[in-house]
């Protein structure tokens, strides 16, 4: 069984989070953090300076999470989800 994943790409100096999932047998453990822990990581190595995301504003569990880990919002795509719930477009600068 697949406990989780992350998809992104790195294009120059800047990255995109595409979808980040983690099995409901496996939440609440510390996995999600662990590969964006792991993701980061291999931006700071590729150089990348930016990294971005979009996040259902309604989905709180990954919120806290992006939070924790410093992105922030920068903006907002309205009716983004195919059943129309709004999306935070988040971003994080790494030094």
């Amino acid at each position: 069984m697949l406990a989780g994943y992350i998809i992104f790409w790195i294009l120059k100096n800047e990255a995109h989070i595409a979808n980040v999932a983690i099995h409901p047998d496996f939440r609440k453990r510390g996995y999600g953090e662990y590969l964006l822990r792991w993701a980061i990581e291999r931006f700071r190595k590729k150089g990348v300076a930016t990294i971005t995301l979009e996040v259902n504003e309604k989905n709180n569990a990954a919120r806290n999470l992006y939070d924790k880990m410093g992105f922030k919002i920068v903006g907002k795509k309205a009716k983004y989800y195919e059943n129309n719930d709004d999306a935070l477009m988040l971003a994080r600068f790494l030094e």
